[in-house]
């Protein structure tokens, strides 16, 4: 991004506006055309995320799970990862649903966690579809199904996920599928 350009965008994100406080957080996050830096990131991603962009709320909420850059904070990261699902940000909902899978500041809902997988798997979140699958594959709350195991990982594999090519290959090497 020119020096021009990004004056622009930081005068913008100074001035209000939300898609801009985004683009500048994520610039931020990502290092794209401006050097990295976590705390500026957090600072646009808040900004935005506290005027409703439910990719400023995602991205907020994952690096408050992780840790990545600002303070590990559970219970905030759960906040942001539901509002951004109410939104309809599935990758959102993907981390929603690892926090009630594993019982992260929530109390552990395997329901709960179906449940969303299932919603960002079917919207095309990859990590969701490698879930369903391997759901499937072991019958882990659900009938063990080898053929929806594999559909699942199919899914996943079309765009690139290795851990579901990785486990089409056991499941055909096994004669599962």
């Amino acid at each position: 991004m020119e020096n021009l350009e990004l004056e622009k965008l930081i005068s913008l994100a100074e001035g209000g506006d939300f898609k801009s406080q985004y683009q500048l957080g994520y610039m931020y996050y990502m290092g794209a055309g401006i050097e990295k830096d976590r705390i500026s990131a957090a600072k646009w991603l808040q900004k935005a995320a506290d005027r409703g962009s439910a990719r400023a709320q995602g991205l907020l909420g994952f690096m408050l799970y992780n840790g990545d850059g600002i303070k590990k904070d559970y219970k905030l990261a759960f906040e942001y990862f539901l509002k951004a699902t109410r939104k309809g940000n599935y990758i959102a909902e993907y981390h929603l649903a690892c926090m009630y899978d594993v019982g992260y500041y929530v109390k552990k809902n395997r329901e709960l966690a179906f449940k969303h997988y299932l919603n960002s798997a079917n919207a095309g979140v990859s990590s969701a579809q490698f879930v369903m699958g391997y759901t499937y594959e072991v019958g882990l709350g659900v009938k063990q199904d080898y053929k929806k195991a594999e559909g699942w990982y199919l899914k996943a594999a079309s765009q690139g996920d290795h851990r579901s090519i990785d486990a089409i290959k056991a499941l055909t090497n096994d004669g599962l599928i």
